[in-house]
């Protein structure tokens, strides 16, 4: 089963991390029900490596995401999508924010 997004919001880098977290890769595991008409209606983190300033920016941007509603027998319904998303800063000092479907580290498929 294929979700297709039709609008993404990407999270942004809580100010205010400290330098410590800014040397690490940080995952937030974001987990969502869409409603038949494809509008995020509820979002919880089940795993969060950067405490509450990281869940609170994963939450507020996917809260905002939109979906194609998913048809079953011509119907549209709810359903369930997983999203990690990953913080790090890069080697040169940027920030760098993505979102995936698996756990980072893990192969798709």
């Amino acid at each position: 089963m294929t979700f297709v997004l039709l609008h993404v919001v990407t999270p942004a880098y809580p100010d205010g991390a400290s330098a410590s977290m800014r040397q690490r890769q940080i995952v937030v595991a974001t987990h969502l029900y869409v409603d038949e008409a494809g509008n995020v209606a509820h979002a919880y983190v089940s795993r969060n490596d950067g405490g509450p300033a990281f869940e609170r920016a994963a939450l507020d941007a996917v809260r905002q995401w939109r979906y194609r509603p998913l048809l079953v027998d011509g119907e549209p319904t709810g359903f369930w999508d997983s999203i990690y998303v990953v913080f790090r800063v890069g080697s040169g000092g940027e920030i760098e924010i993505e979102t995936e479907r698996v756990p980072p580290g893990q192969a798709s498929g």
